[in-house]
Formats: C-alpha cells, sequence, structure tokens
C-alpha cells in the first residue's frame, strides 16, 4: 500500500529503547510520551468544558496552524538529517543517532498531519462525538511538543560534535 506508515510507528516506538543490556523498551519514555500526554489531555478536557466555545475554537485552530508550520519546517529538518548523515560516516554511533533522529522527524511529521487532522474534526464539527477528536487534538499536541524536544536534542547533539 503506497500510504502505509505503520513503519513509521514502528520505527519511532523502537527507538525509546533502552540501548545497554537488555536493549527493551524504556518504560519512563512510553511514560513520558504517551501516558503524561493522555492525562494532560485528560485535565485540559475538564478544564476546557468549562470554557466558553469560542475559546475553545480558538485554541484549535491555534493547533491546526502550529501543526501545519511544524509540517513544513520537519520536512527541511529532515532534508538536512540526510546530509548530516552522510558527514558522519566514521562514526558509528553518530550514524546510529542520525538513523533515529530521521525516523523521530518522519514520526513528528505523521503527529503533526494527524494534528491537522484531529483540528479539522473538531473544529468543524463534523463528527457525531466532537469531544474524542478535541481529546485526540489534546493529547497529538502535548505528545507532539515531548517528541519535539526529543528531535530537538537529538539533532543538538549531532551538531554539538560537527
Amino acid at each position: 500500500m503506497k500510504f502505509n506508515i505503520f513503519f513509521i510507528l514502528r520505527d519511532h516506538f523502537n527507538t525509546l529503547r533502552d540501548f545497554d543490556l537488555n536493549n527493551k523498551i524504556s518504560a519512563s519514555d512510553v511514560f513520558l510520551f504517551y501516558f503524561l500526554p493522555l492525562c494532560i489531555s485528560s485535565g485540559l478536557m475538564a478544564f476546557c468544558n468549562n470554557i466558553n466555545d469560542s475559546i475553545n475554537d480558538n485554541l484549535i485552530a491555534i493547533f491546526i496552524t502550529v501543526f501545519s508550520i511544524f509540517i513544513g519546517l520537519l520536512l527541511n529538518l529532515l532534508v538536512l538529517n540526510i546530509d548530516l548523515k552522510q558527514k558522519f560516516q566514521e562514526s558509528k554511533i553518530k550514524q546510529i543517532v542520525a538513523k533515529q533522529t530521521f525516523i523521530n522527524i518522519s514520526y513528528g511529521i505523521v503527529v503533526s498531519i494527524l494534528g491537522v487532522i484531529f483540528g479539522l474534526c473538531t473544529y468543524l464539527q463534523i463528527w457525531v462525538l466532537p469531544q474524542i477528536f478535541t481529546f485526540l487534538s489534546y493529547f497529538i499536541m502535548v505528545h507532539f511538543i515531548l517528541t519535539l524536544f526529543m528531535i530537538i536534542k537529538r539533532v543538538y547533539k549531532l551538531f554539538e560534535t560537527i
């Protein structure tokens, strides 16, 4: 299938491994990147249910705008990362970090696209249960911010040694 993105999701999840003796998925990373956004999104849903719908609509519109901007920025960062990977031919660890960064950036693009889709579904209220898409929009935003911090850290580490 031409638009199958599940390998990007799988590869990103595999970058959450602890690269020590056991090579297992890091429970703290799973908590940080998935469980914490669930908790924060639940809190936002509780808080935002008590505010005006127009404020909530404005918040979702801002999310859509932010995700749209980050799609373009992450695509440019993807190209930069490809160029960097070619410069790290002599270092095995830098090659691994560059590959994982490439995977994380690709995942960030997918999350941004999902954020735009969920945001539009929430903003246009075209579904029967808009609260589900509002929750998904909040979750994707928090998850994306945390993933973006991971990407920034990895890119910084790659540039730090140049």
